[in-house]
């Protein structure tokens, strides 16, 4: 089997049993493909012949290639995951990326917008087109409620609840939660519907 299949494999596994968004099964096939290409390279062709060694060689060419510490950690934690399945898979001996170190990533503290700044966000949507009050509609209830973007755009009209002001969010991993908004993502709703 080739490592592109070990690969295409592993997404799929990740896909059915992990339950991965999207996003993640693209980034981490873009981390492995791109170790690939690395270790074809370095003369290596099977994953049973992945040393630690050349995975290390592999994050310090990623480190000094100028690429941002929170990029190289996310291959780290491609490798490990990849290389972790092929081990619970029996595709090699032992796992080559257990001990591999990611870079210190330094935590940012997130942007908190002003009140004046959220009052002015919430105004952008000025037209009563159905896009303008679809947008409305959004970020009155993103505001209001919390939820992830992704978790607003998975919403269907069943899953909102007029009567309580409540909407039902889908969680990853199959929960589901009740959300309460008030009155103004209520009538902002209402329009859009």
């Amino acid at each position: 089997m080739s490592m592109n299949q070990d690969i295409h494999n592993f997404i799929q596994y990740l896909h059915q049993e992990k339950q991965t968004s999207e996003n993640t099964e693209v980034s981490y096939e873009r981390d492995l493909k791109k170790m690939i290409l690395y270790l074809t390279a370095h003369g290596v062709d099977r994953i049973d012949a992945v040393t630690p060694e050349v995975l290390n060689s592999y994050v310090i060419e990623l480190e000094q290639s100028g690429l941002k510490p929170a990029t190289v950690s996310r291959s780290v934690a491609s490798m490990k995951a990849f290389f972790h399945y092929e081990e619970l898979e029996q595709r090699t001996s032992a796992d080559p990326a257990f001990e591999l170190k990611a870079p210190k990533v330094e935590k940012k503290a997130p942007t908190i917008l002003t009140t004046e700044q959220t009052n002015r966000l919430l105004a952008q949507p000025k037209d009563n087109s159905a896009k303008g009050l679809r947008d409305k509609a959004m970020l009155e209830l993103l505001y209001a409620t919390g939820i992830r973007v992704s978790e607003c755009v998975g919403l269907d009209i069943t899953d909102v609840d007029f009567r309580n002001n409540g909407i039902k969010v889908h969680r990853k991993g199959g929960a589901e939660v009740v959300v309460y908004f008030g009155d103004e993502v209520r009538t902002a709703l209402l329009n859009y519907l």
